[in-house]
Order: C-alpha cells, then sequence, then structure tokens
C-alpha cells in the first residue's frame, strides 16, 4: 500500500497559492458586493438601486465619506475565507494528482 507523503514543495504549493487567492479575493471584492446588491435588490425598497455593474460600482465609490474604500468594505472576512478554501484545495488537489501519477507507474 502505498502512503500519501508531504514533500517541502508542497509547502511552497501552499503558500503561492494562499498569496494568488487572497489577491483574487482583493481583486474580485468589489465586483462581489455589487453582484450581491444585484441581486437582493427591489425597486423603492432598497436604499440602493443599481441599472447595471458599472453603475453599481461608480455608487458603491460615492457612497458615504468612504470613496475608494468603500469598495473594500468587509474583505479581510471574505479574503481569509477565498485563501483558506482555495489554497487548500488547490494544494490537495495537486498533492492527488502526484499520489495518482505515482501508483500508476508502479
Amino acid at each position: 500500500m502505498q502512503t500519501l507523503k508531504i514533500e517541502a514543495s508542497d509547502f511552497n504549493k501552499f503558500s503561492l497559492n494562499l498569496v494568488s487567492s487572497f489577491i483574487s479575493g482583493i481583486i474580485t471584492s468589489p465586483l462581489e458586493i455589487v453582484r450581491i446588491r444585484l441581486q437582493l435588490q427591489e425597486k423603492d425598497k432598497t436604499f440602493f438601486y443599481y441599472k447595471n455593474s458599472f453603475d453599481g460600482i461608480k455608487n458603491l465609490w460615492k457612497e458615504g465619506q468612504g470613496g475608494f474604500f468603500n469598495l473594500f468594505k468587509g474583505n479581510l472576512y471574505r479574503c481569509f475565507l477565498v485563501c483558506l478554501s482555495m489554497s487548500m484545495n488547490v494544494t490537495l488537489i495537486d498533492m492527488y494528482k502526484n499520489f495518482v501519477s505515482n501508483k500508476n507507474k508502479t
């Protein structure tokens, strides 16, 4: 029976996956906020109403005193969720691929 071995390169892959998923979480955060608000909005019932995604980002920018920082409110929690889930998924899938390919060679 072959066992799954964790190598040093797997930790490097995990850290790279962690960094890349954190960056993707930061980049996509404003789009995610607008997407959720577009799904929840009802005309004349919600305090926000967006015509499209660009209008949503423009209105999100103007909302309150925050300006640019309004685009990233609540982003830290989302980035942690995205980072951990994506890093573990991608790293485990890579480890499984290596395990299966080594098993087929023997």
